[in-house]
């Protein structure tokens, strides 16, 4: 008798437990209400979801780096939040771009450059010279920064992350190229094209071989944080013996890296000042100052500490619309003769 009680207790038991779950809902731990059923999909969806929503633009590759600021520890495989996805295509994947031989021609006529350049493969024949080089470009001697006017930026040529995304939108810069994006670096800028206005869909090699500019202005390292400094440092010299190379007679201004703000980088292990300033001082050994400078515009973002000024920032690494006009002006001022 015994026994048939417990079996209908645990039958009734069983009863009630079925009645207040299904296959499809749960019953919320500590209340009365039924929530959906979490499944492995539902995690792996939850986890895939566009990371932009939630986001800043610009937190960069979650990888490891040595606190010797030395070599590179571990790859950085995972996506750059804020990243176009197209700058994680291989090359294989890259779109048919380019222009004819005969303009690679006649560039070399315009500016001397050695006639083995050649047309890139599958060229898109509507891609032409933007403008021809400027004449001359004095090589012999060191020179000074001046300060120059608005039309100093006619023609140049603007390499960037996300801060030279801000600047192009809020600089008030006119006449100038922009070949940008929030998650560009010295190791994807040749993965995929991006579109630049006047110009089009083009990828980098394509970009620096087939048209000429007055100036070349180059933003790039934070994106670079989970590399070890060597390492980026070999790959933006290869990345300015390119353009010495294809743009012979333009000068090439090497900008600092934008300080993070204390609350950033006294809590982040990767992307922190001092690795910005190992970064900033490796990229500015290239400059010779006569065709290769070096401007810091950290001297006029920068707080007594080092540190972006807090109220600059709402993210604690871009700076707020409002104080792009201040760098463009800090650009103008560090202009050469």
């Amino acid at each position: 008798m015994k026994r048939k009680m417990i079996s209908a207790v645990c039958l009734l038991l069983a009863l009630w437990l079925f009645a207040g779950c299904s296959f499809d809902n749960y019953i919320v731990p500590g209340t009365d209400r039924r929530g959906p059923k979490t499944t492995g999909e539902d995690i792996r969806e939850a986890s895939s979801a566009d990371p932009r929503e939630t986001e800043s633009d610009v937190i960069l590759p979650p990888v490891e780096y040595d606190d010797s600021l030395g070599d590179l520890t571990a790859p950085p495989e995972k996506k750059q939040i804020g990243e176009d996805s197209s700058l994680n295509e291989t090359a294989e994947q890259k779109p048919e771009t380019s222009v004819a031989q005969d303009n690679i021609e006649e560039l070399n006529n315009l500016t001397g450059v050695s006639s083995d350049i050649q047309a890139p493969e599958n060229v898109k024949p509507e891609l032409t010279l933007v403008h021809a080089a400027p004449e001359s470009f004095d090589k012999s001697s060191v020179k000074s920064f001046v300060s120059a006017g608005d039309d100093w930026f006619k023609d140049a040529l603007f390499i960037g992350d996300s801060r030279f995304v801000g600047l192009m939108y809020y600089g008030n810069i006119e006449g100038a190229y922009w070949y940008c994006n929030t998650g560009l670096s010295v190791f994807n800028i040749n993965n995929a094209p991006l579109d630049v206005e006047g110009i089009g869909s083009i990828v980098f090699s394509d970009l620096i071989t087939l048209n000429q500019f007055s100036k070349i202005y180059i933003c790039l390292g934070i994106n670079e944080c989970g590399y070890g400094t060597s390492a980026i440092k070999s790959e933006f010299g290869k990345l300015i013996d390119t353009i010495k190379r294809t743009q012979p007679n333009a000068p090439i201004f090497i900008e600092a890296n934008i300080h993070l703000a204390a609350a950033r980088s006294d809590t982040d292990s990767t992307y922190n000042n001092k690795k910005l300033n190992a970064i900033n001082e490796a990229i500015a050994s290239y400059a010779d100052n006569i065709q290769t400078f070096y401007v810091n515009v950290n001297e006029i973002f920068d707080d007594e500490r080092g540190y972006l000024k807090k109220d600059y920032t709402a993210d604690s690494t871009h700076i707020f619309a409002k104080y792009y006009p201040q760098w463009t002006q800090f650009l103008k001022e560090h202009a050469i003769q």
